[in-house]
């Protein structure tokens, strides 16, 4: 195993090949799944102190002894050959505070993991900067057959991550950081000529073509509970007014309008101030034309609207001058006098700019 080390503003130790401390029981971690972007987001907003550290080596425990002065969140991402990686396969667990602890993490549960030798980027997150953590050993840890072929079935039965983006599709199941359709298709294939073999009659094309048939209908019923599932949460949020990712999107646009619609602003300058992706922003531009959509200073300055979604540091401020109240609305580059409009399902907060 290959440890790198790089420091990011907290104090992170790596003193590999200690093993003569006195340590508490291991503790077993079965960390999540990011499957969307918010979780990340979320926690890069309220951790100030980051750090991270980048592993190889070949199993699927990680067996780790650390110091913590105060609880830590992790985040590990598996990288591939060429030092990719898919924004889905992310693991995220928490650790508490403690002198001298001991956990074994399962690395098995991201679909990214491999039974070769893999390359991981581990980040450390803490509430802020002072916080002393550090890791005093880090070792892979083999899993046995029985477990190997646990995990290739838990991979086929990973839900599906909705991840909209510039294209709207879906990546597929793996098995092993690998897709699953070559992997069955070999399968089907190498099945239906053995049975073609045994039986040895004129009826073996017969057999191919029912064997590779009933094989597409069974991949494509594992794709019909994820299709459901999908179906179901979409209409529900949609019905709640907060569709997966775009929130409530739909529904500023939808208030943009009634606003727009009756006076000369109808080509107005919309200011989004938000962190994080800018799927929402690309939703609203293209919904809301012909009015123009941008997070850029220079809209901040033209602006006639403001829309703030996830975006956690802005203030509302109000002054009263000769018994009238003005609000001033303070969020990144833009500081001007604001009048709510409307508040959103997911958060999202319209404004009136004047």
């Amino acid at each position: 195993m290959r440890v790198h080390q790089m420091i990011i503003g907290v104090f992170f130790s790596l003193l590999l090949g200690v093993s003569s401390v006195a340590h508490a029981q291991t503790l077993n971690i079965m960390p999540a799944i990011v499957d969307s972007s918010e979780p990340v987001e979320q926690a890069l907003k309220k951790n100030e102190g980051r750090a991270s550290t980048s592993l190889e080596g070949r199993g699927g425990m990680l067996s780790l002894t650390y110091t913590a002065s105060e609880p830590l969140e992790i985040y590990m991402i598996p990288l591939d050959k060429d030092g990719h990686f898919v924004p889905t396969d992310f693991l995220r667990f928490a650790l508490p505070k403690t002198d001298t602890g001991d956990i074994l993490v399962d690395l098995t549960v991201s679909p990214g993991w491999s039974p070769k030798t893999g390359k991981w980027i581990l980040y450390l997150l803490t509430k802020d900067e002072g916080v002393k953590a550090g890791f005093l050993q880090i070792d892979f840890v083999p899993i046995n057959p029985l477990k190997l072929a646990y995990v290739a079935w838990r991979h086929f039965l990973t839900i599906e991550a909705y991840t909209p983006s510039s294209y709207h599709a879906l990546r597929g199941y793996r098995v092993f950081a690998m897709p699953f359709v070559p992997i069955f298709g070999c399968f089907l294939l190498l099945l239906a000529v053995s049975l073609a073999w045994l039986l040895r009659k004129k009826e073996w094309f017969t057999v191919m073509v029912i064997v590779l048939i009933f094989g597409s209908y069974a991949y494509q019923l594992r794709f019909s509970v994820d299709l459901l599932r999908f179906s179901k949460e979409h209409l529900q949020g949609y019905a709640a007014g907060s569709y997966d990712e775009a929130g409530s999107a739909y529904l500023i646009v939808d208030a943009l309008q009634e606003v727009t619609k009756h006076s000369e602003r109808k080509e107005a300058t919309v200011f989004i101030c938000r962190d994080g992706s800018s799927y929402k922003e690309k939703i609203l531009r293209y919904m809301a034309y012909p009015l123009r959509v941008s997070a850029s200073d220079e809209a901040a300055l033209l602006a006639s609207f403001v829309v703030i979604t996830d975006k956690d540091d802005w203030t509302l401020s109000t002054k009263t001058t000769n018994g009238a109240s003005v609000q001033t609305l303070h969020c990144g580059t833009l500081e001007r006098t604001a009048v709510q409009l409307a508040d959103f399902p997911d958060g999202s907060i319209l404004f009136s700019l004047r």
